[in-house]
């Protein structure tokens, strides 16, 4: 009887999670942009040419006013004073990553120079674009979804073993659990989906 009560318990707890998880918000992370991303060589083209044009596919149409209007800024001060030429240039380069954010729906953070703020996924994946192919990201990011599916598989195998120890135990067993189907369910659905949302260029 005491088991059958404990096992009520865990199932209870499990739809509890899996609720939380379905009606939980999606959460926005701040990215960190960097100078070396195409979306700036754009921009450093597009002032150095006086033409606007190459910049504005990164942006909404709905946004273009803003840019266009960043942009005669930016070669306006250039031409005053030639000698606040970078600051003008940064100026409209963080106003272009952040309309660009803006309209994808995602945070922005900061732009800095270099790609060691990026995640590792995205340097390779900008590496990949560069060097034109794209094996070292596969090989690189299919390990660690190996790995991360593994060690997620063992852990909640480990704490089914212990379910029925205890209330608690339980408990421990239905978050690994529900950690485990997610991620795979999460991997899944990128791996289907034929948009996925953007994390910055």
């Amino acid at each position: 009887m005491k088991q059958k009560c404990i096992i009520l318990q865990v199932l209870i707890i499990a739809f509890i999670c899996l609720g939380v998880f379905v009606s939980a918000p999606a959460i926005t992370y701040a990215h960190t942009e960097t100078l070396e991303s195409p979306m700036i060589k754009d921009a450093q083209v597009a002032l150095d040419s006086a033409n606007v044009t190459p910049v504005l596919k990164w942006v909404k149409k709905e946004r273009e006013t803003e840019i266009k209007t960043a942009f005669k800024k930016a070669l306006t001060e250039r031409i005053k004073d030639p000698n606040i030429t970078k600051r003008a240039d940064m100026d409209f380069f963080e106003t272009l990553v952040r309309i660009y954010h803006e309209g994808e729906g995602t945070g922005y953070a900061k732009l800095k120079p270099g790609w060691a703020q990026l995640n590792n996924a995205v340097i390779l994946a900008r590496e990949a674009f560069y060097k034109g192919s794209p094996e070292e990201l596969l090989s690189v990011i299919g390990n660690d979804v190996a790995a991360g599916l593994r060690r997620r598989y063992v852990d909640v195998m480990e704490k089914r073993a212990r379910a029925n120890d205890s209330i608690e135990a339980g408990r421990e067993f239905v978050e690994s659990w529900a950690e485990f189907v997610h991620y795979a369910e999460r991997l899944y659905n990128d791996a289907r989906a034929k948009k996925t949302a953007p994390i910055g260029p």
